[in-house]
């Protein structure tokens, strides 16, 4: 992790601006796993679901960054539902 790290420009990961989307009306699915160590998972779905009210946000259990590899079942039921409402 920390030769990643080293090649990142920011220290830190830098927050998205989220804000946009909450204007336009874009429908959004966030998928965030709850053991995301870039991003605080837990913080990260949270902000998302104050920011975005009516985004559809899953914090995946058993899953980091890459949440689509760690929980793909779930990733692939949260896209089905998502897209065909």
């Amino acid at each position: 992790m920390s030769t990643f790290r080293c090649g990142l420009r920011e220290p830190r990961p830098v927050k998205c601006d989220i804000g946009r989307l909450a204007t336009n009306g874009t429908p959004v699915l966030a998928l965030i796993g709850r053991e995301e160590t870039l991003h605080d998972g837990a913080m990260t779905a949270d902000r998302f679901q104050r920011q975005l009210p009516g985004a559809e946000v899953v914090l995946g259990d058993d899953a980091n960054h890459l949440i689509f590899i760690d929980q793909q079942d779930v990733v692939t039921t949260e896209l089905k539902k998502f897209l065909r409402p």
